[in-house]
């Protein structure tokens, strides 16, 4: 029937273009420049350096940061150049006990004659040099023993985690001084005891 022909050819021009519609959009795109319609790739930008996201972090630091950056910053550079620093040697009786402060000894002199000001420099060596030590070598302890407990689990996880929580039911630091009288203060027992705490 007429009518069916005509839906259907309806459907299938909706469906389908002709080729003279196809055939006027290729003529018209070939007149067009070849870079025309194509999307161009976005601008690469250049990746930064740890160096710069480094200080662009710093710039975004409250001032309480910037105030903890110095002082470390003070006690590395008194560290590395303490014997330039110094007004005298660590170890060298320079002046009488317990001298008061003045033009020559700043900060006066201890109970054998030595500069306290120099010493208060090269001690610096001892504070960073043992926190140092003590930090790594606990950053190691704790990291291999977690990662035994994750791993193994069962009886191990169960063991390892009741002795922690022995050790944080204990006061450090009275543990610490109890542990130090026992083996000794020096100052390998010194970093053993406080990374283990």
């Amino acid at each position: 029937p007429p009518c069916k022909a005509s839906t259907s050819w309806h459907r299938t021009s909706r469906r389908w273009p002709s080729v003279s519609a196809m055939t006027t959009t290729s003529n018209r795109d070939a007149h067009l420049p070849s870079d025309v319609g194509l999307a161009e790739p976005p601008p690469k930008f250049a990746r930064r350096t740890w160096l710069q996201s480094a200080w662009r972090e710093l710039r975004r630091a409250p001032p309480t940061a910037w105030f903890g950056l110095i002082v470390i910053l003070i006690y590395v550079l008194a560290a590395l150049f303490a014997p330039l620093i110094a007004p005298y040697p660590e170890t060298e009786i320079v002046g009488g006990a317990y001298e008061v402060w003045g033009e020559q000894f700043i900060l006066g002199t201890d109970q054998l004659g030595r500069d306290m000001l120099s010493r208060l420099i090269y001690g610096a060596r001892n504070t960073i040099g043992i926190a140092f030590v003590t930090t790594m070598l606990a950053f190691l302890l704790g990291g291999a023993l977690g990662i035994l407990a994750s791993v193994l689990r069962g009886w191990v996880d169960q063991v390892l985690g009741r002795f922690v929580d022995v050790l944080m039911a204990i006061p450090q630091l009275i543990f610490a001084l109890v542990l130090l009288s026992i083996v000794g203060a020096s100052v390998v027992n010194l970093i053993l005891i406080m990374a283990v705490l």
